[in-house]
């Protein structure tokens, strides 16, 4: 069985790199996206959090 969210975890990972990268604004909506495509994801929370740290929230 092949984990749901596997490419969810994946988009993550790489869009967490995008702000070390200093690339904040693409992170956030990259982000966005996951969100949207997914809103049972178990790490939804994490990825809000981060997008508010990233604005300044």
């Amino acid at each position: 069985m092949v984990y749901p969210y596997a490419r969810a975890a994946e988009k993550f990972a790489f869009y967490t790199a995008l702000t070390a990268l200093g690339r904040h604004e693409e992170a956030i909506a990259q982000w966005q996206t996951i969100l949207d495509r997914y809103p049972k994801y178990e790490e939804y929370s994490l990825i809000e959090g981060k997008i508010k740290r990233v604005l300044g929230l």
